[in-house]
């Protein structure tokens, strides 16, 4: 044999058994496979037969939740020494496998702040069935981080105690307009992922209830296939499922190189509340205050608004409009101003690849040293730090 020719180490057949469609985890996987030289088996997901065991080196899954598929549990189970990154929990939580989860607490308590920000003193979550893990959690975090801050909010399952009968949505519609007609309005509607929300808003349509103004509708996952192209564009959390099937394929590979399973699932916090016009309202019921608080979220980013700006533009002095903002939201017209600011830049800190000193400019900031001073002043971080700290930083983009 030719001394001048290398021998290649084999690749790495990894085989991919998602229960549902998934584009973006899909990415996120695909991303690591390319920098790990990985082959990526999609037999079973093309055709459904699965592959021999022998030359399998690991398996990324989703398992159990709705859509989930016993056969791909079953052939979990049966594939002994072949390491196993699950991300999902409930059914497939007895399995020997390592799991890397959406931090679905976190994304109820971001959906429960978006609506606590508008003012909202009446909310509802609504999800097919409160047994899948997953959606339990979100409405937990929804809920009591709602109770948190004084708002009681109610649920509405389709599903109760009988989870065996077919889903039908027609039905599914007119459970939620019997529903939403008991509802006190202005009502704030979180859905436990963006096909459901599609449901509520037919529900709200047949039953003449105006979005956002007397329904304000937010999503999960921000399915850009459903959310940009519903009938009235829908709001919706992103869980940030790229990291987390980058951080599975990460951990698989390590699992593979012979690491012991973490005893605990690692948690990938969501990226944020993507806002479109179906939840672009404010609850507030004092009209120089609601007036007041759209001016602010329509202008923010003029490095010149000041209070005294929006007191002018509202029709109202300064110090009366202070007294009103205080009464409704706890704090300052400027306070207000600063944090509409600083939410921004923290979106733009976690989502783009933006410059510092641009995304100070975007968000309004006079300059880079004055959005590091806000955000120390909150997080008492930088915003590099910030930015280092978030679960979408960690795609290694």
């Amino acid at each position: 044999m030719n001394s001048n020719v290398r021998t290649q180490s084999r690749r790495k057949r990894v085989l991919l058994l998602l229960g549902w469609y998934a584009p973006r985890t899909e990415e996120g996987i695909v991303r690591f496979a390319r920098e790990a030289g990985w082959s990526l088996d999609l037999q079973t997901m093309r055709t459904g037969s699965f592959p021999e065991h022998e030359g399998l080196d690991g398996i990324l899954s989703i398992l159990g939740g709705w859509g989930t598929r016993p056969e791909f549990t079953d052939f979990v189970r049966q594939s002994v020494g072949v390491p196993v990154v699950d991300m999902h929990a409930d059914e497939a939580a007895t399995l020997p496998a390592g799991r890397v989860l959406a931090d679905n607490l976190a994304v109820g308590r971001l959906a429960a702040e978006h609506f606590l920000e508008r003012g909202f003193k009446h909310a509802l979550f609504c999800c097919k069935n409160l047994s899948d893990w997953s959606v339990a959690e979100r409405e937990l975090g929804f809920r009591s981080h709602l109770a948190e801050n004084g708002v009681i909010s109610s649920a509405f399952a389709y599903y109760h105690n009988d989870n065996t009968r077919e889903f039908k949505a027609g039905d599914c519609v007119i459970q939620l307009t019997r529903h939403l007609a008991t509802a006190q309005y202005p009502l704030a509607v979180f859905a436990a992922n963006d096909d459901f929300a599609l449901l509520v808003l037919d529900a709200c349509l047949q039953a003449g209830l105006k979005i956002p103004e007397e329904v304000a509708l937010l999503g999960c996952d921000n399915d850009h296939l459903v959310v940009e192209f519903a009938n009235i564009p829908l709001s919706s959390v992103d869980p940030n499922f790229i990291t987390r099937s980058y951080q599975a394929a990460q951990l698989l590979d390590r699992l593979m190189a012979g690491e012991t399973i973490p005893t605990e699932p690692i948690r990938i916090k969501p990226t944020g509340v993507f806002v479109r016009r179906s939840t672009d309202i404010l609850a507030v019921d004092d009209p120089h205050v609601a007036a007041a608080l759209n001016v602010i979220r329509r202008r923010f980013a003029e490095v010149a608004l000041g209070p005294l700006d929006v007191a002018e533009a509202c029709g109202v002095n300064l110090r009366t409009l202070n007294r009103s903002i205080l009464k409704h939201l706890g704090r300052s017209v400027a306070e207000d101003i600063r944090q509409v600011r600083l939410r921004h830049a923290r979106n733009l800190l976690s989502t783009t690849g933006l410059n510092i000193s641009e995304i100070a400019e975007q968000s309004g900031f006079s300059n880079l040293l004055h959005l590091r001073r806000s955000l120390k002043r909150d997080s008492g971080i930088s915003p590099r730090r910030w930015r280092a700290t978030q679960a979408n930083a960690q795609t290694v983009l």
